[in-house]
């Protein structure tokens, strides 16, 4: 069942899961400079051509496979809980008498979806600095092109699109759809955020400024994508 307003028990379990979030991204952002220190592009600094390559190779080979991915773990963490915060809302706000469990079932499935994305992350930062690299140029040149790119590309304005998708009515007699929304928007929202998040983490240990910049203009775009997509449905 769909209505317009919310329950008083699906307003404190909403109310809940926005203090969960603040707290998670409150430590992410706290535990996000220490990390930065891990950063591949840091093996290039100051270097030209293939000379950063042996660095690379060599920061590859002395680091734990914890210490590679928590930059970007500590990324996600720090970013995405406000990212999924207007979405979290909505889906909530459109769900009647919904189930103790859609809400974490929501979460669940976002958190999955990023989670498996690390691997593609660090091989998407780790060639940005190959190719960095080999063209002599520093890995924020290469990442930041790469950003400016996709923003005009038909696939991130889909993703976008896919992203505002948990703002939809529900059919009725559903059940799980916690999950599927939740990977549904998280989909949705690397689609949108990946290229930038690339190059704000290309700045190494200076990142911290421009992924708070990052996350602001994503916020903000996520809330004028989800009221795009809740006037059109009114319109319908």
């Amino acid at each position: 069942m769909v209505v317009s307003g919310k329950s008083e028990p699906g307003v404190m379990r909403t109310v809940a899961a926005a203090g969960v979030l603040t707290l998670l991204s409150v430590l992410g952002w706290m535990a996000l400079p220490a990390s930065q220190s891990m950063n591949f592009s840091l093996c290039g600094a100051g270097l030209g051509g293939y000379q950063a390559l042996p660095l690379l190779w060599l920061a590859l080979t002395l680091r734990s496979p914890v210490q590679l991915i928590a930059p970007w773990l500590f990324m996600a963490l720090a970013m995405s809980p406000p990212l999924v915060a207007p979405s979290l809302y909505r889906f909530s706000a459109n769900i009647a008498d919904a189930s103790l469990f859609e809400i974490p079932a929501f979460l669940t499935g976002y958190a999955i979806v990023w989670v498996l994305a690390t691997p593609i992350f660090l091989a998407l930062e780790l060639g940005i600095v190959v190719l960095a690299a080999g063209f002599g140029t520093s890995p924020l040149v290469v990442a930041a092109t790469l950003a400016l790119g996709w923003q005009a590309t038909p696939w991130r304005r889909r993703a976008l699109s896919l992203c505002g998708r948990s703002g939809a009515p529900t059919p009725m007699g559903r059940h799980s759809i916690g999950l599927e929304f939740g990977v549904i928007t998280a989909v949705g929202c690397l689609g949108a955020c990946w290229a930038l998040m690339l190059a704000s983490m290309s700045l190494a240990a200076n990142a911290r400024w421009p992924m708070v910049l990052v996350t602001v203009f994503l916020f903000v775009e996520r809330v004028k994508a989800l009221s795009a997509r809740r006037m059109s449905s009114v319109m319908l």
